[in-house]
């Protein structure tokens, strides 16, 4: 067994010493064998030497399984000693490492350090803290940590460290080596444990929200396999009678869909129980799952009443107009009071109102905020706000009397009419707008 341990320096201020990272990684891609713990890392840190000390473990033989995971239950046992309340942190252990590990303790037996059970920790897992704040497990380590503002040096995949790891225990009496890269990649995902969790409460996860569109196509796809069940031919009698209890359960969810779809979002949205169902049929099983996963998402945080599904589908709707006159574009000078947007150049415009549409907002807008009467040309295209929280139409706007201009000083400070040099360098411009400007207006603008 090969033990190698780092000490990183770095002082992080939200750790607490008696949390312990903890990844394990699998020679699982055997076709015909069970897969094998072949590395194990740990990492904590230190508050007195400012670092982090991050150990991994390897063994190159399937045999020496079972001294990695005495090993490892000796270094739990080892920081249980030296910390009172001792919790291990890692990404989706709770459904994965955790139970490996217990499996191998019991397969272990009499001789296994019975003194420690893993009951005897605390758990962070952010897999489900990501979970269960942005209501979606669509996620990796790796596509957590430029979240949080982390960046890996390893290039290996995880997938690719299996096959590594696979090939060196089917070739050990080879003496093959497990390559350096997999202990760098290893050292790196605990020590980017420590380093997301001493974020973790500082970094809004807010624009990685589960969308209304996901959770519309998580009740659609419950639907679609409720109604197959229901309505499949090659059941058996015992299953039928089964199927036909959904009926009533399907037609509350289509409802409660309809609903939804009406008022724009799922804030009154109501997951119907499902009714119990006695037979472990395949199909009722992949049923009763799904429900079960829509029921663990929580769409109202409970702590504060707001909703939590990020809007897409739903978005609330804007309108921008473009003008242009003798090859210039009219760009106002918000507001700084404004609560969206304020002290930021950009394009007139802004909400539809109830039973507009968003040409003739466009058109409001401009008379409203800097009082030029148009007339509406081409739907040039649709995008989202930089905020993400409304779809803005852009519309062509035609002016014949340009000398009526005149800022509404509540909204606007400044209206100018801007060259596509003028309008690619003034500041602050809204975020992105150049980029639509191009897009929707012509490569020479922004």
């Amino acid at each position: 067994m090969d033990v190698r341990t780092e000490f990183l320096p770095g002082k992080l201020e939200n750790i607490p010493a008696n949390l312990l990272g903890i990844d394990l990684e699998m020679a699982n891609s055997f076709p015909d064998q069970p897969g094998v713990i072949s590395m194990v890392g740990l990492g904590f840190f230190d508050p007195q030497r400012a670092g982090c000390c991050c150990t991994v473990a390897s063994i190159t033989r399937r045999e020496e399984e079972r001294d990695l995971v005495l090993w490892l239950m000796g270094q739990l046992a080892d920081f249980r000693r030296r910390h009172r309340n001792p919790a291990l942190l890692s990404f989706s252990g709770l459904e994965n490492d955790i139970p490996w590990l217990e499996q191998r303790v019991r397969q272990i037996g009499q001789d296994g350090p019975h003194s420690l059970r893993f009951s005897d920790f605390g758990h962070v897992d952010l897999k489900r803290e990501f979970r269960l704040r942005t209501q979606t497990d669509k996620i990796s380590l790796k596509k957590l940590e430029p979240i949080f503002g982390i960046n890996r040096e390893s290039q290996v995949t995880s997938r690719k460290v299996s096959f590594i790891l696979t090939d060196v225990l089917r070739d050990h009496k080879k003496r093959r080596k497990i390559p350096p890269k997999l202990f760098q990649y290893l050292r790196e995902d605990v020590h980017h444990l420590l380093l997301i969790y001493d974020r973790w409460q500082e970094t809004s996860l807010r624009n990685y929200n589960l969308t209304d569109q996901e959770y519309l196509e998580l009740v659609d796809s419950l639907i679609n396999k409720t109604a197959k069940l229901i309505g499949s031919d090659r059941l058996k009698a015992e299953y039928k009678k089964q199927a036909a209890l959904l009926k009533p359960f399907l037609a509350d969810l289509k409802s409660q869909r309809g609903s939804a779809l009406k008022s724009h979002g799922f804030e009154a949205f109501v997951l119907p129980e499902m009714p119990e169902l006695a037979l472990a049929h395949s199909d009722f099983v992949r049923v009763a799952k799904k429900h079960r996963h829509l029921a663990e998402l929580q769409l109202v945080d409970p702590s504060s009443g707001n909703y939590r599904l990020r809007r897409t589908q739903f978005r609330p709707k804007g309108a921008l107009a473009v003008v242009r006159h003798q090859g210039r574009l009219l760009l106002i000078h918000r507001a700084e009071a404004l609560n969206r947007a304020g002290g930021m150049w950009g394009l007139p415009g802004g909400e539809v109102d109830d039973g507009e549409d968003p040409v003739t907002c466009a058109l409001r807008e401009l008379w409203e905020e800097v009082n030029l009467e148009g007339r509406a040309g081409r739907v040039l295209g649709v995008a989202p706000s930089f905020s993400g929280e409304f779809d803005l139409t852009w519309v062509e706007v035609a002016v014949q009397d340009v000398s009526t201009l005149r800022p509404r000083p509540e909204e606007v400070q400044e209206a100018r009419w801007m060259t596509p040099e003028e309008a690619g360098a003034v500041e602050p411009l809204i975020p992105g707008a150049r980029d639509w400007f191009r897009k929707f207006i012509g490569p020479e603008w922004g």
